[in-house]
C-alpha cells in the first residue's frame, strides 16, 4: 500500500510540474494531491463501489433531527430547512426519498414561517428513521449499463446493453489528437445510447 501511495504521489507531482513549467498556476486549495475517498461532504469507497455521508455530515443531520429533544417544537422555517438538508443527503441514502413526505405535509398545513408547529406521529417516525439509519446506510453505485467506446483517426464506435453506434469523423475532427477523439467517442456514445438512463454509474 505504501508503495502504491508513493507511485501516486510521484505521478501527481509530475503532473503538477507539467502544468507549472509552462506557466500555468495550480490552485492548491481546490486540488487534491493525496489519494482520498472524501468528496464534497460524502465518502466514495471505490473498493466496494459505495458512497456514504462523512461522519461529520451524518452527525450534523442527527443533531438537526434531535433538535426537538426538549419538546419545544420546531418553527416552520426550521422544518423547511430540515427537509432541504435531508433531500440533499438522498444521493447517499438508499431509501431517503421515502422518509420526508410526512414532514413536507405537516409543514404545508401552517402559514407563518416563524411560528412553532407541531409534527405528526408519522413525521417523528421519519426523523427517528434518519437518526438510526444515517450513520450506517450506504448507497451502492450501479454498474448496470457499462459502455465500451473506441476511437481512431478515422472514426468511432460505442457499445452498451447490446446496442452499438459507429461513425466516421468529419475531416476537421480527424486531425484532432487521439485523446480528444477518445473523449469525443465517450460523449457521443453516452448521448446516443444512454440518453434515457438515469441513476447508473457510467
Amino acid at each position: 500500500m505504501e508503495h502504491t501511495e508513493n507511485v501516486y504521489r510521484d505521478a501527481t507531482l509530475h503532473a503538477v510540474q507539467l502544468f507549472t513549467r509552462p506557466g500555468f498556476a495550480i490552485h492548491s486549495a481546490k486540488s487534491v494531491f493525496h489519494p482520498t475517498q472524501l468528496f464534497l461532504g460524502f465518502q466514495l469507497i471505490s473498493t466496494s463501489m459505495t458512497e456514504r455521508l462523512t461522519k461529520n455530515e451524518a452527525n450534523n443531520v442527527v443533531d438537526m433531527c434531535l433538535n426537538d429533544r426538549h419538546g419545544q417544537g420546531f418553527t416552520i422555517r426550521e422544518v423547511a430547512s430540515m427537509i432541504g438538508t435531508l433531500i440533499t443527503t438522498v444521493p447517499r441514502m438508499e431509501f431517503g426519498l421515502l422518509y420526508y413526505r410526512n414532514l413536507e405535509h405537516d409543514k404545508d398545513v401552517f402559514g407563518n414561517y416563524e411560528e412553532k408547529m407541531s409534527l405528526s406521529r408519522e413525521s417523528y417516525e421519519e426523523l427517528e428513521w434518519w437518526v438510526s439509519a444515517i450513520t450506517t446506510t450506504v448507497r451502492k453505485i450501479d454498474h448496470g449499463c457499462p459502455t465500451v467506446t473506441d476511437a481512431s483517426q478515422i472514426g468511432l464506435d460505442a457499445t452498451t446493453l447490446g446496442n452499438k453506434i459507429q461513425g466516421l469523423w468529419l475531416e476537421q475532427e480527424s486531425g484532432y489528437h487521439i485523446n480528444i477523439l477518445e473523449l469525443r467517442a465517450v460523449e457521443l456514445g453516452l448521448i446516443s445510447l444512454l440518453h434515457s438512463i438515469t441513476g447508473c454509474h457510467r
